[in-house]
């Protein structure tokens, strides 16, 4: 008995040197649609486009959240990252480096695109979008439980009327 149980563990201890990180789950995607998407992008921003995707896969081990730019004259090439709050280190790497890996395989010759799983976001385009409010795209991710609690759900729009009427300057926050 104590030889089985004893080659159980042993057993279950070499699967772990086996084990693989599952790949991030993909949420979403969204490619700009532009005349530009129809033509191969120039090399110019191709490189530049390579130097970005290098740049957040390897810094997303340092922090969760961070923007870059490539400057060129006409291929100046923005980028962003942003890793959900309990995920950081190797974690936010690893989905940050497998977004950098499939932006441009789903949104070929894009000069914009935006990919999201359920741990990290990653975005580039040719535009300035750092500091800008932007509404799109949209997205709804449904959860499996339903909330069933008349209070909670209220509780929850009062706070983001509350949160809207401060954005817009009508309220102060923490004012009824």
């Amino acid at each position: 008995m104590r030889s089985i149980s004893f080659t159980f563990w042993l057993l279950l201890s070499f699967r772990a040197l086996f084990t693989e990180a599952q790949v991030p789950n993909l949420l979403g995607s969204n490619c700009q649609n532009t005349s530009q998407q129809q033509q191969p992008l120039s090399s110019a921003y191709q490189t530049n486009l390579e130097r970005i995707l290098t740049w957040v896969s390897s810094d997303a081990y340092k922090g969760k959240v961070y923007n870059y730019r490539s400057i060129g004259i006409t291929s100046s090439v923005y980028g962003l990252y942003d890793c959900r709050g309990d995920v950081v280190g190797y974690f936010c790497q690893f989905c940050v480096s497998n977004a950098a890996r499939e932006a441009p395989r789903l949104c070929p010759n894009s000069v914009s695109a935006m990919v999201w799983y359920d741990y990290c976001i990653l975005r580039y385009s040719n535009e300035n979008f750092f500091g800008k409010v932007l509404t799109n795209p949209i997205w709804y991710v449904l959860g499996t439980k339903n909330i069933f609690n008349k209070t909670e759900i209220q509780k929850v729009g009062a706070t983001c009327t509350t949160i809207g009427a401060f954005t817009s300057g009508t309220s102060e926050l923490g004012t009824t």
